[in-house]
């Protein structure tokens, strides 16, 4: 597997080649930091570092990282990293300001979701399948 490093424009679909954003623009809570979408029986593995996290099951087939808060113009730089294997993408994110900021990751809700997390806050509802490790 290869790895890429790029600069996408926010809203900009991601390759499910392995790939790497650092969003290049402040995100508002209309626009997303980040979209890409999400195959039907792909699982989902999340690997979050510190910061306030909550993972909606909604109607669609994709993935949508809204921020919101009081630092919501550090948002910028936010970096998030995924990558493709047979039937799972790794969704990474790194540089979340810790106070202050809610990051909400929407999947469609029949995704199996695997989570990690370091530290801090993370919610989920709406998801049919979840296994969560600290």
């Amino acid at each position: 597997m290869r790895k890429l490093s790029l600069v996408l424009v926010p809203l900009a679909l991601c390759p499910f080649t392995a790939a790497s954003q650092t969003v290049a623009e402040t995100a508002s809570p209309q626009r997303p930091v980040f979209e890409t979408p999400l195959p039907t029986g792909t699982a989902l593995r999340l690997q979050l570092r510190d910061g306030d996290f909550r993972v909606v099951g909604t109607i669609g087939d994709k993935i949508s990282i809204h921020a919101a808060g009081k630092k919501l113009a550090q948002s910028g730089n936010i970096k998030v990293q995924v990558q493709q294997f047979d039937h799972a993408i790794e969704l990474r994110l790194s540089h979340v300001p810790k106070n202050e900021l809610q990051v909400t990751i929407e999947i469609p809700r029949s995704t199996n979701l695997y989570a990690r997390m370091r530290g801090g806050d993370l919610s989920v509802s709406g998801i049919t399948v979840i296994r969560i490790s600290s």
